[in-house]
Protein backbone atom coordinates (compact mmCIF):
# COMPACT_ATOMS: atom_id res chain seq x y z
CA UNK A 1 0.00 0.00 0.00
CA UNK A 2 2.63 2.36 0.95
CA UNK A 3 4.61 1.71 -2.41
CA UNK A 4 1.61 2.48 -4.35
CA UNK A 5 1.27 5.68 -2.90
CA UNK A 6 5.05 6.35 -3.28
CA UNK A 7 4.62 5.26 -6.68
CA UNK A 8 1.31 7.41 -7.23
CA UNK A 9 2.97 10.38 -5.85
CA UNK A 10 6.08 10.32 -7.67
CA UNK A 11 3.77 10.08 -11.40
CA UNK A 12 1.41 12.68 -10.83
CA UNK A 13 2.64 16.22 -10.02
CA UNK A 14 1.50 18.66 -7.15
CA UNK A 15 -1.86 20.39 -7.98
CA UNK A 16 -0.99 24.26 -8.26
CA UNK A 17 -4.46 24.69 -8.38
CA UNK A 18 -7.92 23.74 -7.45
CA UNK A 19 -9.95 21.09 -9.92
CA UNK A 20 -13.42 21.84 -9.63
CA UNK A 21 -15.85 18.26 -10.90
CA UNK A 22 -19.14 19.63 -12.66
CA UNK A 23 -21.28 18.07 -10.01
CA UNK A 24 -19.55 20.54 -8.23
CA UNK A 25 -20.40 23.23 -10.57
CA UNK A 26 -24.02 22.23 -11.02
CA UNK A 27 -24.45 22.20 -7.16
CA UNK A 28 -22.89 25.72 -6.75
CA UNK A 29 -24.71 27.01 -9.70
CA UNK A 30 -27.95 25.91 -8.00
CA UNK A 31 -26.98 26.91 -4.41
CA UNK A 32 -26.34 30.27 -5.79
CA UNK A 33 -29.76 30.43 -7.24
CA UNK A 34 -31.53 29.83 -3.97
CA UNK A 35 -28.94 32.61 -2.48
CA UNK A 36 -30.09 36.01 -1.12
CA UNK A 37 -27.02 37.97 -2.71
CA UNK A 38 -27.59 40.55 -0.24
CA UNK A 39 -27.06 38.27 2.91
CA UNK A 40 -23.42 37.79 1.68
CA UNK A 41 -20.78 40.24 3.81
CA UNK A 42 -17.62 41.24 3.70
CA UNK A 43 -16.20 40.37 6.94
CA UNK A 44 -12.10 41.79 6.28
CA UNK A 45 -9.42 41.73 3.88
CA UNK A 46 -10.18 38.59 1.73
CA UNK A 47 -13.09 36.82 4.09
CA UNK A 48 -16.99 36.85 3.38
CA UNK A 49 -19.62 35.38 5.92
CA UNK A 50 -22.39 33.35 3.67
CA UNK A 51 -25.74 31.83 5.11
CA UNK A 52 -25.94 28.16 5.43
CA UNK A 53 -28.54 25.89 4.61
CA UNK A 54 -30.60 26.23 7.83
CA UNK A 55 -29.45 29.55 9.55
CA UNK A 56 -30.64 30.33 12.72
CA UNK A 57 -29.53 34.30 12.57
CA UNK A 58 -28.94 36.90 10.51
CA UNK A 59 -25.58 37.25 8.85
CA UNK A 60 -25.68 40.54 10.44
CA UNK A 61 -26.27 39.68 13.84
CA UNK A 62 -23.86 36.91 13.09
CA UNK A 63 -21.05 39.59 12.47
CA UNK A 64 -22.06 41.61 15.87
CA UNK A 65 -21.35 38.11 17.83
CA UNK A 66 -18.19 37.75 15.80
CA UNK A 67 -16.76 40.72 17.00
CA UNK A 68 -17.88 41.34 20.57
CA UNK A 69 -17.79 37.56 21.26
CA UNK A 70 -20.78 37.51 23.97
CA UNK A 71 -23.11 34.23 24.04
CA UNK A 72 -24.77 33.63 26.66
CA UNK A 73 -25.28 29.90 26.51
CA UNK A 74 -23.42 27.18 24.93
CA UNK A 75 -26.75 26.73 22.40
CA UNK A 76 -26.36 30.33 21.29
CA UNK A 77 -22.64 29.75 20.20
CA UNK A 78 -23.70 26.41 18.59
CA UNK A 79 -26.63 28.28 16.66
CA UNK A 80 -23.93 30.58 15.94
CA UNK A 81 -21.80 28.94 14.72
CA UNK A 82 -23.80 26.73 12.33
CA UNK A 83 -26.04 29.86 11.08
CA UNK A 84 -23.12 30.87 8.46
CA UNK A 85 -20.14 29.83 6.56
CA UNK A 86 -16.75 31.64 6.72
CA UNK A 87 -15.30 31.39 3.23
CA UNK A 88 -11.77 32.79 2.73
CA UNK A 89 -9.80 33.95 -0.10
CA UNK A 90 -6.43 35.01 1.64
CA UNK A 91 -3.05 33.95 0.11
CA UNK A 92 -2.05 32.37 3.43
CA UNK A 93 -5.03 29.44 3.29
CA UNK A 94 -5.72 27.60 0.68
CA UNK A 95 -7.02 29.12 -2.12
CA UNK A 96 -10.43 28.68 -1.07
CA UNK A 97 -11.04 28.03 2.31
CA UNK A 98 -14.68 27.73 3.73
CA UNK A 99 -15.56 26.53 6.84
CA UNK A 100 -18.22 23.63 6.40
CA UNK A 101 -17.70 20.38 6.25
CA UNK A 102 -16.81 20.03 3.12
CA UNK A 103 -14.54 22.85 2.69
CA UNK A 104 -12.42 22.14 5.34
CA UNK A 105 -11.41 18.63 3.69
CA UNK A 106 -11.21 18.88 0.22
CA UNK A 107 -10.77 22.92 -0.29
CA UNK A 108 -13.30 22.92 -2.62
CA UNK A 109 -17.13 23.24 -1.29
CA UNK A 110 -20.39 25.14 -3.23
CA UNK A 111 -20.17 28.02 -0.87
CA UNK A 112 -16.54 29.07 -2.05
CA UNK A 113 -17.45 27.97 -5.94
CA UNK A 114 -20.72 29.46 -5.98
CA UNK A 115 -18.94 33.16 -4.72
CA UNK A 116 -16.47 32.54 -7.46
CA UNK A 117 -19.70 32.22 -10.04
CA UNK A 118 -21.04 35.21 -8.51
CA UNK A 119 -18.41 37.50 -8.95
CA UNK A 120 -17.79 36.16 -12.57
CA UNK A 121 -14.54 34.49 -12.17
CA UNK A 122 -15.67 30.82 -13.51
CA UNK A 123 -18.12 30.58 -16.05
CA UNK A 124 -21.82 28.80 -14.99
CA UNK A 125 -22.17 25.52 -16.35
CA UNK A 126 -23.99 25.64 -19.19
CA UNK A 127 -25.94 22.49 -19.48
CA UNK A 128 -27.93 22.82 -16.55
CA UNK A 129 -31.41 22.50 -16.45
CA UNK A 130 -31.65 21.05 -20.28
CA UNK A 131 -32.78 17.50 -20.67
CA UNK A 132 -34.68 15.83 -23.53
CA UNK A 133 -37.78 14.34 -23.08
CA UNK A 134 -38.46 10.44 -23.24
CA UNK A 135 -38.61 8.55 -26.53
CA UNK A 136 -36.61 9.00 -29.67
CA UNK A 137 -36.90 12.35 -31.02
CA UNK A 138 -38.71 13.54 -33.87
CA UNK A 139 -37.65 13.85 -37.23
CA UNK A 140 -37.05 17.02 -38.72
CA UNK A 141 -38.98 18.33 -41.64
CA UNK A 142 -37.78 19.94 -44.63
CA UNK A 143 -37.88 23.44 -44.48
CA UNK A 144 -40.12 25.94 -46.40
CA UNK A 145 -42.88 22.88 -47.27
CA UNK A 146 -46.22 23.23 -46.51
CA UNK A 147 -47.82 20.27 -44.07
Amino acid sequence: MLYDWSLASANTPFAIQIEFTNDLATRAYQWLQKLDRTKVLHLGAASYVVPSSEPKMDTSLWVQYYHSMSWNSYGEFIDWLNSVRLVDFSSLTPPLFCSCKYGLKEYSCIHSLGLIMMWDHRKVPQALGIRRGKGRPKKVKLALTKD
